[in-house]
């Protein structure tokens, strides 16, 4: 066993957890696109929500995936020797919830500045607008959409963490059969 140096860890610590972010987001978007396909819905059904609500969620749980992941990593270092079990689980919590709630919160703010000239405001109209929002959220929240946000996000943080410690204790990457004995 090769024991690495602190920097080289980080080093590739920090490398291997953007990869694992675009393995997150790919599997987020593939999935989204065979649970709409196959269950027929759509991902955001606010036909008024505006184009950039989906990115915005899934952008806020990739950023919150990546806060998980690095906690992780300064959390034990190169001495890491199991899974940390309490950080998949946060990881899958914590990217289900800012899914949702990023999505709530900019569809709330995107209806309250949504104003039509033709139609005079109602009565307590502006006060009823960030309610959008909250039903947003709770739409949002019981979707299989959120569920996948919720199950990629703790597969990505298991297979990160597995990869780390593997590395920490003297994994090396594959070599091809002529690397492995010089001449």
């Amino acid at each position: 066993m090769i024991p690495l140096e602190v920097q080289e860890y980080r080093r590739y610590a920090f490398f291997l957890a953007f990869f694992a972010l675009g393995l997150y987001v790919a599997l987020v978007v593939a999935s989204f696109g065979m649970l709409s396909l196959f269950l027929d819905i759509e991902v955001i059904a606010e036909t008024d929500a505006g184009p950039l609500v989906g990115p915005v969620m899934v952008g806020a749980a990739t950023i919150a995936l990546l806060l998980v992941l690095w906690a992780g990593v300064g959390r034990a270092g190169a001495a890491m020797h199991t899974v940390p079990v309490s950080l998949v689980l946060l990881a899958a919590a914590l990217c289900y919830l800012v899914y949702g709630f990023a999505g709530g919160l900019v569809y709330g703010l995107n209806s309250m500045n949504a104003t039509t000239p033709d139609t005079p405001a109602a009565p307590g109209g502006a006060a009823s607008e960030p309610v959008t929002g909250f039903v947003f959220l709770g739409e949002q929240l019981t979707s299989p959409f959120a569920a996948a946000v919720a199950l990629w996000a703790g597969v990505v943080a298991l297979l990160y963490f597995v990869l780390l410690i593997w590395r920490a204790n003297g994994g090396q990457r594959p070599r091809w059969p002529w690397e492995k004995h010089p001449q």
